[in-house]
């Protein structure tokens, strides 16, 4: 099988599906690291998106670890980074048996995990984790009857939509942290900058002021921020609409 770059396509498989095999020698009692360990570790450096970028050397100091001892485990970050976005997805956890709350999970995994929306869906890792939450969302599809063209096309819309909210609900998370400012204290100075700059902004953008729907109210033990608030309101909307679309769509 062919590599990506630095990538043994073969060995991420075997790694991914057979996690367990020994991937070279491991000597001396200070190497008894397990590769699950190795995988959690590169995790939590990821998540931690004040810090630096994810390096063999970081997960490496955060396990007590030269770098060297992670390479009898695995052959870089780049293959690293692939066992990672697959373990990420064994959080997954959808409540209920609705297409919605299956989008929510996965939308809460994406805000999470901020980094897994870095990896292209070109090359996929092909991993048992993520299969699996592909597999939830089909059988939820099920009652729908869909033919499989059209079930295909929704189940990517649908990764497609929860990618991008999840994402967005991550950057407003951190830009918040990082500015020091809320949402609404960002959205309301820009608002008072374009209404000096442009004063007939609504008079120029009729559409576009009009698709700026209301966003629901902060409620206790909800979410905080306006744009995340917003995020999660509108996938709400999407869904329902991919949903009714395709129950409509017409059969041969």
């Amino acid at each position: 099988m062919a590599r990506q770059g630095g990538i043994d396509d073969a060995g991420l498989l075997r790694l991914l599906w057979s996690p367990e095999r020994p991937t070279g020698p491991r000597p001396g009692p200070k190497s008894q690291l397990t590769l699950a360990e190795i995988v959690r570790a590169g995790i939590e450096v990821a998540d931690d998106r004040d810090g630096p970028a994810l390096s063999m050397r970081l997960v490496a100091e955060r396990l007590g670890r030269t770098p060297m001892a992670l390479y009898s485990y695995v052959d870089g970050k780049d293959t690293l980074l692939r066992l990672m976005y697959d373990a990420a997805h064994a959080e997954f956890a959808p409540r209920g048996d609705e297409v919605r709350g299956w989008a929510e999970a996965l939308t809460d995994l994406y805000a999470s995990h901020h980094w897994l929306a870095d990896l292209s869906w070109s090359r996929p890792v092909l991993g048992p984790h993520e299969q699996e939450v592909l597999e939830a969302l089909l059988r939820r599809l099920r009652p729908l009857d869909l033919l499989p063209p059209w079930d295909g096309a929704v189940a990517s819309a649908l990764l497609a939509l929860c990618r991008n909210a999840g994402r967005l609900i991550a950057d407003a998370r951190h830009a918040e942290r990082a500015t020091g400012k809320s949402d609404e204290q960002w959205w309301g100075e820009q608002s008072a900058a374009m209404a000096e700059v442009v004063p007939d902004f609504a008079l120029r953008f009729p559409l576009s002021v009009r698709t700026s729907a209301a966003v629901p109210d902060e409620e206790p033990g909800g979410p905080r921020g306006y744009v995340e608030r917003a995020a999660r309101a509108r996938l709400g909307q999407a869904v329902r609409l991919l949903l009714d679309g395709a129950s409509a769509a017409p059969r041969p």
